[in-house]
């Protein structure tokens, strides 16, 4: 915004100069010129329209691609929370009559699938906050809320932003989470002796004996493509996020739309008298 401002106040003094050299020094005879040769103005105005409708084509364009990808961001992470539930949920049930094992690991399930869901929430707001150049735990951001809530602890917080990119801290922490849970369910099936119907695919089933293993690879494979898609789709965010238009792109915008307001100044001033320098800041 300070660069957009300096550069209408350039364009604006550099027009009450043109306006006061025109109107003051050049004679009647080289007024007239400048009044008759408008046409180049107009050529050079087409030029400019170009330029400025091919930029904004180019803002546009990378304005929907990283709203495209935050889409898929939302979309992942939702089905990721989704997948966590089906595969994660459920609770482990001991034939022998002894509970206080089946408790204890149930108890442990649930913490690993409220951590795990806590964290799908907490990842797209941790990548609003780096896109943003901000800390989650700043004031404009939502750590603190999710501190408030009980969401996070302080040390979850303090691990994720302890980091440069704390949205790859996200995804690791929930994979480690996923791969305990399976760590988990295959002690639970040695424990039985590896003892599990081939055909317990149903949800009471999946309560009662975990999952089977022969799900293992299948679960694992679909929640790290989830994963993955989330990784890709913050990567592509901060590429867009920190790739900015050519330099040398900006400086000639720049250069010749100060160009043009002299030249139109200079065209103008004749006809339009003081008027000129205030249509040209407007």
């Amino acid at each position: 915004k300070r660069i957009e401002v300096k550069l209408v106040l350039i364009n604006t003094m550099l027009s009450v100069i043109a306006t006061a050299l025109v109107l003051r020094v050049c004679p009647h005879t080289w007024q007239t010129i400048l009044r008759e040769n408008s046409q180049a103005i107009q050529v050079l105005g087409a030029f400019l329209s170009f330029a400025l409708v091919f930029r904004t084509q180019t803002c546009y364009s990378r304005w929907w691609e990283a709203r495209t990808q935050w889409g898929r961001m939302t979309s992942a992470s939702v089905n990721l929370a989704g997948q966590a539930l089906a595969m994660l949920g459920g609770h482990y049930h001991d034939d022998d009559g002894n509970d206080d094992d089946g408790y204890e690991y149930a108890k442990e399930q649930e913490d690993l699938v409220d951590k795990f869901l806590a964290h799908c929430i907490v990842f797209p707001y941790a990548c609003k906050a780096v896109l943003r150049g901000n800390l989650l735990n700043d004031g404009s951001e939502e750590g603190p809320r999710f501190l408030h809530c009980g969401m996070l602890t302080d040390s979850d917080l303090g691990v994720i932003i302890r980091h440069g990119r704390p949205p790859f801290v996200c995804i690791e922490i929930l994979r480690r989470i996923i791969y305990e849970f399976f760590r988990k369910q295959q002690r639970i099936h040695h424990h039985r002796g590896g003892i599990v119907p081939s055909d317990c695919f149903s949800s009471l089933d999946r309560i009662k004996y975990g999952m089977p293993p022969s799900m293992h690879n299948g679960a694992l494979l679909a929640m790290e493509e989830q994963l993955n898609e989330l990784s890709q789709n913050f990567g592509a965010c901060l590429k867009i996020n920190n790739t900015k238009m050519p330099s040398s792109y900006t400086l000639f915008m720049r250069s010749y739309i100060i160009f043009y307001f002299l030249l139109t100044s200079l065209s103008w001033a004749p006809s339009m008298k003081w008027f000129t320098p205030i249509i040209t800041g407007i």
